[in-house]
């Protein structure tokens, strides 16, 4: 009986310590995705007083730590981490002047619910800076392309291609809020 008590004692331990190994595993787990980010990017025009241009945000749930990021024009990459926009926009004719414009060092930390404008018109009371941003959203094939870490040493990656088709209506639901701005 005592044997029996002892194979018992055993089988029931070594049962509560998988069980407490399983719960440090999903404990651990559990954290890591607790911290993950999500970083997506998005072009808007959203006419006056809004946002009109390309912007991205980290949807997740921990800082995205950003190890490689470039953007594209039709094919030709740049790097993000670098001021080329000058050169990017004159490339693809496209008056620079309407935009503010911003750029993202290695390194550097995009925190949750951060939304970032990559490329911003200035002033949408420009008739010409609101044709030269739909312009850029609506003739352009644009793609983002972001390698970035978590805070646990994962490495994640995002690409995002933007080719909108709906300039028509985008147009003149901009135009409609340049003249009539309620």
């Amino acid at each position: 009986m005592s044997h029996s008590l002892s194979t018992a004692a055993l089988g029931i331990s070594a049962l509560a310590l998988g069980f407490t190994l399983w719960q440090g595993w999903t404990l651990i787990e559990h954290n890591r995705l607790s911290v993950r980010p999500h970083v997506i990017s998005t072009p808007y025009i959203e006419g006056p007083g809004a946002r009109n241009g390309l912007y991205i945000v980290n949807l997740g749930l921990g800082p995205a730590l950003l190890t490689n990021v470039s953007i594209s024009f039709n094919g030709t990459a740049y790097d993000l981490s670098t001021d080329f926009w000058e050169e990017a926009l004159a490339a693809i004719g496209i008056e620079p002047g309407c935009f503010s414009r911003s750029w993202l060092p290695m390194g550097a930390a995009i925190l949750v619910d951060q939304e970032i404008a990559l490329l911003a018109m200035r002033d949408v009371s420009v008739p010409l800076c609101l044709h030269e941003s739909l312009k850029l959203l609506t003739e352009h094939r644009i793609e983002v392309a972001m390698e970035y870490g978590s805070l646990y040493g994962e490495q994640l990656s995002m690409t995002q291609g933007f080719e909108l088709d709906s300039p028509r209506q985008d147009y003149a639901r901009a135009l409609r809020k340049l003249t009539d701005p309620r």
